[in-house]
């Protein structure tokens, strides 16, 4: 990760990030009671909630600590306690100190200082307290600096790395600005909505969706912890009724999660009526999850507009395209050539925004219907640390269509695998496959061949004893379901496929961790040669 130096309070002041601490400070003087953050607690911690006049004081304090301490350069905040992290973060942008959300159970790719709430290795010396149970560390061996920041940073975030290596996109309170204005313009939100979340904090979803485009409404947020949904996803619809939640976001994964795991008991009684919005992006949108979803929970009041299909990535602030109420236009193929897996359109742009589907290799505009990177110019986008001083649009690396003005995404454009010239989408080999041979996570991977690349399948299984036979019936299943012949399966044991904070696979750090023997492998199937025609 790049190191920054310089001095951090010039750059964020004068930013649009003031309006969001002004906001806060605002709500607690004439609403001061009202609930600002609730966090429905976790494993090890017990709910909790701030209204805005505690979480406008608990700033104004954080933000006078990390002044008097000065730290020299961003501030990385990892928390495990959602209100802490809130704390923190919003601390930072009042202190004028660009901050970093991190995975607090993840103990590298973090900067000269940090703040946590839990404890951290003899790596780090502890310089003053910034709230309760919340300590400014140092690095005892920090990394040289190599350039100040770009002025305006209010936040520096990773990318979750699905095909390759993260990159640190530098977001401005100008950026910030312009994702709540759209936002809320899309989606009709204001201070009376309520918010409910699963996705972490200190990834970009959780945090726009979270916390700061609730705070900046002065609405509600409440909070439900990303282990205690996967574990039990009942909770977060649980959540949306209790609190007569009006807006939600998630990957399609969470909605394709609650219908693998949640029983029909434990659906009568919900009531999820108030529902209006139901954000999903994050990868392809499968229109059979979101149609699957919009059915099952009709009976508890889920209107069939609550699901809105949208697109949006770290680099430009969450917010690209949204789906208007009511509009639905069709599926439409994943790939050409594929067989039966659709994606949902994705909406059209939002405000002050123009998108693009351009041919990979020379960045040509492409005409309406054609398959191609999608290009994205607007105010919420947000410069690349590999590349502050872009001026044309950003090259997102996803791969769409566009048809009277709505985006159809398709997967990603390190996501194909290429086969006797056939490029062949993995997002769409996994989608068909998944749970075929009773398998659990399920990645594809184009791997290096003698004849070129190959598709490889790696799934994890709970049983070892039926590893075996998993590998054999995905082979098969694959080849069904795809056209597509898999030249090796691999079984491994479970939760050994590394995944991002979204639940999206890295495939790059899988294929890594395949070819250097890491994966804890339980049983193996090798295709045999191909027949000669």
């Amino acid at each position: 990760m790049p190191d920054y130096a310089g001095p951090p309070h010039e750059p964020a002041r004068g930013a649009r990030a003031s309006d969001l601490i002004g906001r806060i400070a605002a709500r607690a003087a004439s609403h001061p009671g009202t609930t600002a953050l609730r966090d429905l607690g976790g494993p090890a911690r017990e709910p909790e909630s701030l209204d805005y006049a505690g979480l406008a004081t608990s700033i104004e304090h954080a933000a006078a600590q990390i002044r008097e301490l000065d730290p020299p350069g961003p501030i990385g905040v990892a928390c495990a306690s959602p209100l802490a992290f809130a704390v923190a973060a919003l601390g930072s942008i009042a202190a004028a100190v660009p901050f970093m959300p991190l995975d607090p159970r993840d103990p590298d790719d973090r900067p000269v200082h940090l703040i946590a709430d839990t404890a951290t290795s003899e790596h780090w010396t502890p310089e003053g307290e910034i709230g309760p149970a919340l300590t400014l560390l140092r690095r005892r061996d920090p990394p040289a600096a190599e350039r100040p920041l770009p002025k305006g940073v209010v936040a520096l975030q990773r990318t979750s790395g699905t095909t390759g290596e993260p990159k640190t996109v530098l977001t401005t309170g100008d950026n910030l600005e312009a994702a709540y204005t759209q936002a809320a313009d899309a989606y009709g939100l204001c201070e009376s909505d309520r918010f409910v979340s699963w996705t972490p904090l200190h990834h970009s979803m959780g945090l726009m969706n979270g916390l700061l485009l609730p705070l900046r409404l002065g609405a509600t947020s409440t909070l439900l912890a990303p282990d205690a949904f996967a574990a039990d996803p009942a909770l977060w619809l649980e959540a949306l009724d209790r609190y007569r939640a009006t807006y939600t976001s998630a990957p399609v994964f969470g909605f394709s999660h609650c219908l693998d795991r949640i029983p029909d008991p434990r659906i009568a009684g919900l009531d999820l009526s108030s529902l209006r919005v139901a954000r999903t992006a994050a990868g392809p949108l499968w229109a059979d999850v979101l149609e699957r979803f919009t059915a099952r929970f009709a009976a508890a009041g889920l209107r069939p507009t609550a699901l809105r299909p949208s697109y949006g990535l770290t680099e430009a602030t969450l917010f690209v395209t949204a789906a208007r109420e009511g509009a639905t236009p069709p599926p439409r193929p994943a790939a050409a050539a594929w067989r039966g897996a659709a994606v949902a359109a994705a909406g059209t742009p939002v405000a002050d925004t123009e998108i693009a589907v351009v041919e990979p290799e020379t960045g040509r505009a492409l005409e309406p219907g054609r398959i191609g990177e999608i290009t994205v110019r607007g105010p919420q986008v947000a410069a690349i640390a590999d590349e502050p001083e872009r001026t044309g649009p950003l090259r997102t690396g996803d791969l769409g269509v566009i048809e009277d003005g709505v985006l159809w995404v398709v997967g990603r454009r390190r996501d194909l695998v290429k086969i006797r010239g056939v490029g062949h989408s993995l997002a769409a080999i996994e989608h068909a496959v998944a749970g075929a041979a009773g398998q659990g996570r399920t990645v594809a991977l184009a791997a290096a061949g003698p004849a070129g690349e190959e598709l490889w399948i790696v799934a994890e299984c709970a049983d070892e004893t039926a590893a075996e036979t998993a590998a054999n019936d995905l082979a098969r299943a694959t080849a069904k379901a795809t056209g597509v012949r898999a030249e090796r399966v691999l079984i491994v044991r479970e939760g050994r496929i590394p995944v991002t904070a979204s639940g999206k696979p890295r495939r790059g750090e899988c294929l890594r961790l395949v070819l250097e023997g890491r994966v804890d492998l339980l049983a193996a199937r090798t295709a045999g040669p191909r027949r000669q025609r």
